[in-house]
């Protein structure tokens, strides 16, 4: 069953920096939807995956 989980991600300096953890997220199994507003630092992710296999490609992202 997919959830809607936000996160909140310090650190966004760019657009280039939403869209590398956009497109890491994307890649985690169980993801269907992801936005990543770079002007509220927050991460919108609809997904069957769990917040600890959200988080991690968004550190490995930089």
């Amino acid at each position: 069953m997919n959830t809607t989980i936000q996160l909140k991600i310090d650190g966004m300096t760019c657009t280039s920096c939403a869209g590398h953890i956009e497109k890491s997220l994307y890649k985690v199994a169980g993801v269907t939807n992801v936005t990543v507003n770079l002007a509220t630092e927050m991460a919108t992710i609809q997904s069957t995956a769990s917040h600890t296999e959200l988080i991690e490609p968004i550190v490995e992202a930089g």
